[in-house]
This record gives C-alpha cells, structure tokens and sequence, in this order.
C-alpha cells in the first residue's frame, strides 16, 4: 500500500457543501479507476462525468476542464450538445481527444441476403474465417431458422444450428469508433468479424469453436416477435480496431439450439458502427437500435490519487463549478446526490453516465488496521496481532494473496506466523466504506541475501484459466511456446510490491499493475514479471536506485523482474555479464541486479 497513504489515521474526504451557479455541473468522478468503465480504448482510465441539471440543452463547445487553476482549458470541449438530463464522461488520461461518435449506421442487417449452412452436418472448419469460399452455401434473406414464424429463410427442423456469413465492404477502417452487435436467438450463439471472436451467449466458452451439434447450455427465447428489443453485445474498441480491414470485411454467426429435438431455432443478427463523421457509408440503425453508452473525451491531464480539485469553466473564463477531495482507494467515486444536488459523497460502485440517486451515500473510509508485527525479515515465529480503531469495526484478512471480503475470515486472536506468509487485512464497518487494505509479508527464518520483492495479488489474476496470466488458458496452441496461450496476451493486473534491500530493510510497500514480459521466454515455468506503476494506483514514480550498477537511475516507473531469457534454469547471469563486460567501453549497456521474487 503507497506510503501515502498508510500515513493518514483516518481517511476523511471533502465533502463540498457548494451550490452550483449553473445547469451544467461536476456530477461524478473517480480518480482511481482500477476494474471499472473503459474507455474508447478498453483501458481503465480516470474519469469526471458532467451533467446537464438544467432543462434545456446546452452546447458545451469552449466550456473547460481541469484539475489545474493555472491552467482551465486543460480540457476545451467542441461543438457537443448535452441534452437535459443527460450525463458525458471524460476520462483523464493525459490524451486530447475530441472525438466522440458523430452518428450510428448499421453495416450488416438481418434482412439482407445471407450465405448459410444447416447444421445437419459438419460445415469446414475454416467457415468463420474471411478467406473461406462460401460460393457453395445456400443463400437467404435473414433472420434464419424455424419455428417461430419469426424467419425470412425457413431451414429443416432437423437442424440442431446454423452457420451465417455476410460480407460488407469498409474503404476506410479510421472512420469506425465504435461498434454494436445485436442479435436475436434462440437459444445460444457465437458471432466472428473476420474470424474473431466478439460476442457469445449460452454456447461453450470464450475461445472455444463449437462443432454443429454442440447444443446451447440454456434456453434463449427469440423476442423480437414477441414485440422486444434483440440483446446488444459492445465490442471493445481497441480489440475492434485490430479486427477491421480495408475492403472486404465478413460478419459469420452460429445460432445453436439447446435441444436435439426443439421445435424453434431463431438467428436474427445485426452489426452496427459508430462513425467518426458525418459521411454515410451504410444504412441506418432500425428504430429500436440504442446505443450502449454514451459518448465520452480524453483529457490531456490525469486526476491524483492522493487528491486535489476539480475545475469546471465555461467559454467566458468564469468557473462555473468545482469539487475538491482527498485521498480515494481505488474503484471508488465521490459524486452528487441526488444528480445536480448541492450534496456530495463516498460512493462504492460509481455509476458513469447514470443516476447517482440509488447509491448509498458515504462520508469517510473506516480506519485501517494496525499490525502489532510490521513486514520484514524473522528468525523465529512471531505473533501477529490486528487492531482495530473503528466503532463497530470487524478485521477481516487472508493469507492466499486474495483481497479481504465481509466473507474472508473475521479477526478474533492473534495470528500465529511459523512460516513466510502474507498477511492481508482491512477493517468493514456499518456506515463506513471499507478501510484500504494492508498488505504485510512475514519472511521467517529462511536466508536470502539478495533483495526481495514480494508481489500479492488475487490468486485468479494469475491461475484463473480464462483470465490468469500465468496460465495457459483456453487458446493456448498445443506446443512450445504455447503462442495465444494467456501469457502471450498483453493483460494486466493489480497487486501489492514490496520491496526490501539487502539489509532486510522494507523501503517500499505500493499498488500497481503486473504482466508478463519478455518474448519466447513466457512459455518458461518462470515468468518475467514487468511491474508497471501509475497515478491512477497512487504511485508515479519511484525516487530510488535499484540497481547500483547504475547510479544516474535513480527515478523508476516501471520494472522488469527478468527470468533470465534463455538462460532461465541454467547459470541465470549470462546475459547480465556480458553487458555489465561492456561497462567500460563508453557504449551503453543494460544494467542488473539479482533480485528474489
């Protein structure tokens, strides 16, 4: 936990009493965005949410945003109307971008002509892929299937699935920002843009390619005809962008049925784009077509951790709103209720681009709890003891790395520590948020002569199949190195690092991101781990020098625990020798320091 904040008893925020001077307001913000919104690009940057608590709509071109009074126009929004009652988020990642989706159109409809397969026998395996010739498959105006009365191209009803493909053609991949998949199913199915995977509902798992007589693990009911709205699936815009191509582009959908022998099988798909401009490329969105958010900016500054004031002002150079807070733990919001109101508060599960008026209401976090033993280096078993400030206040930790729930185990006696473990814990309280976690490593009685860095994490962050990077997973091609196995994906988590020197001396405890490094070497049992530190985790940079080699370096925000390459499980220094050989040559070298992880 940054030092930072371990420093302050009582972690109390700022809660403004200001009555805003106009309709357009400072309505929620979050300035450690850990797990929650993304943005255009699929990162979890910081976000401010404005709101319109007027009755009319008001165009927010020249308006500014800032966490700088020096510097009001940090953020200058463009032409973009905020209609009453609406919200617009900006997210602050140090990046201008003024460029929200101009308008929607539907590139691929349900009624148009469709190439299909029914699943009465195994199509080609590489049916789903853009390259795939289906010259030979039937074709039929959509949706497809039988028994509902709800399809253009009725199949046979001894079909279990059907295979869809529909090609469109994109000049320009730039002018997409966004997109929308809808479908309406019965009863599971999987849908690929160019062979990729981006939407599925109650077929298999993510990865997984069904076979034709694979059958849904539950039971979808089409509803369009019933009168309803198919079910929306967004695609991230970062994966989305790596999908897209110039020219030709193919949409494919399977719809399976959950029974052998049901009597209705409905696929009714659609594909919608957000666009950059104004030009029409495609048609546009059916009537009942809602897009699944709202439009958002990037701001060219980040929000602290540890603090500060939010600025708010309009094209004249008046500041028409501000909000000062304290230090906030991570995923948690600090906004108005009710929206547009004079009171502000501590909210657990922000809600970007929604009402704050059913959220629960806090003024403070509860006090975090004291440890009798501090972290370090033990010759013997200690006794650990957990103190608890907070009236009401119940101490709940663990030892697996895992983030203390109201479910983990309750604190009654002291903990009896006979062996290296980590300790973690937060203080849960009736009217309080939960306190920050304390993450505390007990080395005992084990000789280590290097520094150390201990990391701690969630265990599924590193073992879940289908989400943890130390694994496999379900991708993974069947021999070395493994490629598309999770490792090889550029995902980060969050942890805890400490970090003790060779004196046994504990010089750092702080939050920030993990992932794996390296190249060819991912597949090895040992993983390089790169530790990646930033704002929104509380911790910029790190004012040290880690390795003595190079004493000029002496400010770090990233690190890299390497394996060793190549030379992982052999002699482990090979590559460190023969850079640290060039120390003298007046070339730049790469330097070291063996470390235990």
């Amino acid at each position: 936990m940054n030092k930072a904040i371990l420093a302050f008893a009582f972690l109390l925020i700022s809660i403004g009493t200001q009555i805003c001077s106009g309709q357009i307001v400072i309505n929620e913000f979050v300035p450690g965005n850990i797990s929650g919104q993304t943005n255009g690009s699929g990162n979890y940057d910081d976000w401010i949410e404005l709101y319109n608590a007027g009755s009319s709509s008001v165009n927010l071109q020249g308006y500014g945003l800032s966490d700088d009074i020096s510097k009001p126009y940090a953020f200058r929004f463009p032409s973009y109307s905020l209609h009453d009652g609406d919200f617009v988020i900006i997210f602050a990642n140090d990046i201008n971008n003024s460029l929200p989706v101009n308008h929607w159109e539907t590139a691929v409809k349900s009624s148009t002509s469709w190439h299909y397969f029914a699943g009465i026998s195994q199509p080609d395996t590489n049916w789903r892929n853009i390259s795939f010739d289906d010259s030979g498959w039937l074709t039929g105006t959509g949706g497809i299937g039988y028994g509902d009365g709800d399809d253009q191209k009725t199949i046979s009803t001894s079909s279990k699935s059907v295979m869809m493909r529909k090609s469109f053609e994109l000049a320009d991949t730039s002018i997409i920002l966004k997109a929308i998949f809808n479908i309406d199913y019965d009863d599971g199915f999987v849908a690929y843009l160019n062979g990729a995977e981006i939407a599925r509902a109650n077929l298999g798992v993510p990865g997984d390619r069904p076979h034709y007589n694979d059958l849904a693990t539950s039971s979808h009911e089409a509803v369009m005809y019933q009168g309803m709205d198919p079910d929306s699936f967004f695609i991230d815009p970062a994966y989305l962008k790596t999908i897209l191509r110039q020219g030709t582009n193919v949409l494919a959908v399977e719809v399976h049925n959950q029974l052998s022998n049901s009597n209705d099988l409905s696929a009714i798909p659609f594909l919608t784009f957000g666009i950059r401009n104004s030009i029409t490329t495609f048609s546009s969105p059916p009537s009942w077509f809602n897009r699944t958010t709202n439009e958002s900016f990037s701001a060219k500054f980040k929000l602290k951790r540890i603090g500060g004031t939010l600025y708010l002002t309009n094209p004249s150079g008046n500041i028409v709103d501000q909000q000062s807070y304290s230090i906030m733990q991570s995923d948690n919001s600090m906004g108005r209720k009710p929206n547009g109101g004079s009171n502000w508060c501590l909210i657990k599960t922000p809600t970007p681009e929604s009402s704050n008026n059913s959220s629960t209401c806090y003024t403070a976090y509860a006090l975090q709890p004291i440890f009798s033993v501090p972290a370090g280096f033990y010759s013997s078993s200690q006794n650990l003891t957990l103190i608890n400030n907070t009236p009401g206040g119940v101490i709940r930790y663990t030892t697996d790395g895992s983030t203390p729930t109201t479910s983990s185990t309750s604190y009654s006696s002291p903990i009896r520590l006979s062996s290296s473990k980590t300790i973690r814990a937060r203080v849960f309280s009736s009217g309080y948020l939960p306190s920050p976690v304390i993450t505390n490593t007990y080395v005992i009685n084990e000789t280590i002569k290097l520094p150390v860095f201990s990391i701690t994490t969630d265990p599924p962050n590193l073992w879940d199949n289908n989400t943890g990077i130390y694994v496999l997973g379900p991708n993974a091609e069947p021999n070395y190195p493994y490629i598309d196995a999770n490792f090889w994906q550029s995902w980060k988590k969050p942890a805890t690092i400490e970090y003790f020197d060779k004196n046994k001396n504990k010089v750092f405890n702080f939050d920030a991101e993990i992932g794996i490094y390296g190249n060819y070497s991912r597949a090895k049992p040992q993983k390089s781990i790169e530790i990646v530190m930033s704002d929104r985790f509380g911790t910029g940079d790190l004012n040290y020098t880690f390795i003595p080699d190079k004493p000029s370096i002496n400010k770090v925000n990233n690190i890299v625990l390497r394996n060793a390459g190549t030379d992982w499980n052999v002699v482990h220094f090979r590559d460190a020798f023969m850079e640290r050989v060039m120390k003298t040559s007046h070339t730049g070298y790469i330097g070291t320091e063996p470390a235990v992880m």
